[in-house]
This record gives C-alpha cells, structure tokens and sequence, in this order.
C-alpha cells in the first residue's frame, strides 16, 4: 500500500524525524509543526493557550508531574485557570467566580509539543497528496473526488 510506498528510510523527512525524535526533542521541525498547530488551536478556540511542554535534549519521554502544562485539562473562569473548580467560595479573600459568567470561561487542555508536532506533520502530509505510483517513477497520483 500507500504507508511502504511513503515511507523510505533514507528520506529527508525520516531523517529529520529520527534526529528529533531520539537526539533532540527541540529541534526545530517539532517547534515550526508546534508553532502551526498552536496558531490554528488559536484562530479555532478564541484562546492562546501557549506552546506545549517540549521534549529535551536529549528527548524525555517520562511525562514529569501531571499538570496544566503537561496534559491535564483545567478551566479558565474570569481569566484564571483553575485544576479544580468551585465558584462561590473565598480563597484568599477574594470569591471565586461561577463558571459560565464571564464569556472567556471554557474548559482546556495543553497537549505535549509532541502531540502537537505530530498533528501539524499529519496535517501537513495529507494536504501534500504525494505518493508515488506503481512503478515508483516518482509521479504524483490524482487522489479520486467522492460524490455522495
């Protein structure tokens, strides 16, 4: 099928993927598709909810502490972001607000610079339609229109 055909391991892309993937988890391809996906999540959400947690140099794929910035959904009320949330009560001296009152108010979570960057190369390799044909000549196949 198309996966074999797409994937070759002297690729320019393979290449850059095993070097971000197992020398440097802040490489710069991780950073642009991170950089797409989280300016799409913006436009589409209203919200900028900033860059996810990158993965080191070298990679660390341990997930650290589970909080709002590495996966854990939290919400945003009154423009605080909250991991747990009661309105009406006093913290602090200051009561919390109810959700729902304040038309920022929403629910969220920050997906890893991993799990962004895969997204964005996923995105970007469907929008790109290049597979090789049969004989390998390097030729880009018309992808078929499905009428309904």
């Amino acid at each position: 099928g198309l996966v074999p055909d797409a994937v070759d391991s002297s690729s320019e892309t393979f290449v850059t993927l095993y070097g971000c993937l197992f020398e440097d988890g802040n490489c710069e391809t991780l950073l642009n598709y991170g950089g797409v996906e989280r300016a799409n999540d913006a436009r589409r959400t209203g919200k900028d909810i900033g860059m996810g947690v990158p993965l080191g140099t070298p990679p660390n794929y341990y997930v650290s502490i589970y909080d709002a910035y590495n996966g854990q959904p939290f919400v945003q009320v009154g423009g605080k972001g909250y991991g747990a949330h009661k309105g009406g009560e006093v913290v602090d001296g200051e009561t919390i607000e109810e959700y729902g009152e304040d038309e920022t108010d929403a629910v969220m979570g920050r997906p890893s610079l991993l799990e962004m960057s895969i997204f964005g190369l996923l995105n970007d390799f469907l929008g790109r339609g290049s597979f090789a044909d049969e004989d390998r000549t390097g030729a880009v196949l018309t992808l078929a229109t499905c009428v309904s």
